[in-house]
């Protein structure tokens, strides 16, 4: 028997936040938060049981604190595109100062044959080890509340070699999948 208890540290947040349009370059959006993360130690805690007789306590991350950030923009230069575009510091997915990566997302929606047709095309990219996510997709609204949605989550890296470490080639970031799925709304 093996015994595995996951244990999550006291976590304070303090961030800010703005946002805003600017009117005199047509309604360019603008907006940006910060946040300090204050934490306990963070401990993983194994138990094997009599046979083999570990029990240990391995703390994996040091009390302490780290900030998290993002910047970004969106633009609808014509009333059928938008733009947007997001420096980020710090994933979802990353915890403690040490591990934070800068990221640049970005994308373009184009609404066209009167908001029944969207072909959108967004990406994250790390600018740390260059692997990205590429998010393609077509929807069409192909009834009143009902759309059909065509698209792909493509991972792969800017630069050739394949370094298993590489955020979005990494095994836990998943395979490359294409997707169709249809909603409807009664």
């Amino acid at each position: 028997d093996s015994r595995v208890m996951l244990t999550y540290p006291r976590v304070q947040v303090i961030g800010f936040d703005m946002a805003t349009s600017l009117e005199f370059l047509g309604g360019l959006g603008l907006w940006g938060e910060v946040a300090l993360t204050l934490h306990e130690d963070l401990y993983r805690v194994v138990a094997t049981g009599p046979v083999l007789g570990v029990n240990e306590a391995e703390r994996e991350l040091e009390k302490g604190s780290f900030v998290k950030a993002v910047i970004g923009m969106d633009y609808t230069p014509i009333s059928w595109m938008y733009i947007n575009v997001q420096y980020l510091y710090g994933f979802l997915d990353e915890f403690g100062s040490g591990n934070l990566q800068n990221y640049l997302v970005a994308g373009i929606d184009f609404k066209l044959a009167r908001d029944k047709l969207l072909i959108r095309t967004f990406s994250i990219v790390n600018l740390d080890d260059g692997s990205f996510v590429l998010f393609p997709a077509i929807q069409v609204k192909a009834w009143s509340g009902g759309s059909i949605l065509l698209g792909a989550f493509l991972y792969s890296s800017i630069l050739p070699d394949s370094d298993p470490a590489k955020k979005f080639e990494s095994p836990a970031a998943g395979k490359s999948n294409f997707f169709l799925q249809a909603r409807a709304n009664f």
